[in-house]
């Protein structure tokens, strides 16, 4: 006799129910911890991360203090045109742009550093503190223009404007270092 098969059950056209133990409550309680450990532990994380961030004051070690900040930032600022000009092939835009995304947040935390100092400083220190803010303010958004010139609308004059207010800041960040050594 030949083998038999047992018909396939009717396909309905409605939506199929989930299975039966996606419905319980003791697999809702077991996804819950799971759920609330990794919750704690990003919060537990991102606390740490940012008090750890602002915990030390601009000036609390030469690593941080004005000068060092703002010579750090001029380097930042200097460095992106010759990452850009080590891109020879259309395949290499992404490693250029990792570095121009690792440049920019480098320029973004030294400039929240000067932010503070300058809000610490008063007088000419105030008034060198607030200019090199501003150089750095300058650095941060042609930083941003460079980056979308080279890696996603290759205007190279776009490019050249921004890489000149790279060099621009660059320059009025070293005028402040060393305005503020003289200081």
């Amino acid at each position: 006799a030949p083998p038999r098969f047992d018909p396939l059950p009717p396909v309905s056209r409605g939506r199929r129910p989930p299975p039966p133990s996606y419905l319980t409550a003791a697999h809702r309680r077991r996804r819950r911890l799971p759920v609330l450990v990794l919750l704690m532990t990003t919060v537990i994380a991102g606390g740490y991360f940012l008090s750890t961030r602002g915990g030390t004051s601009p000036s609390s070690s030469s690593a941080t203090d004005f000068v060092s900040v703002t010579r750090r930032l001029a380097t930042s600022a200097r460095s992106l045109p010759p990452a850009a000009e080590n891109v020879q092939r259309f395949t290499e835009l992404h490693q250029f742009d990792v570095v121009a995304l690792a440049t920019i947040a480098r320029i973004d935390q030294d400039r929240d550093l000067l932010i503070k100092f300058a809000g610490t400083q008063t007088g000419s220190a105030r008034t060198i503190a607030d200019q090199a803010t501003n150089a750095a303010n300058q650095a941060a958004d042609a930083a941003a223009n460079y980056r979308e010139a080279v890696a996603f609308t290759y205007r190279l004059s776009n490019a050249q404007s921004a890489a000149q207010d790279l060099m621009s800041a660059a320059a009025t960040l070293d005028a402040q270092a060393q305005a503020w050594s003289t200081h």
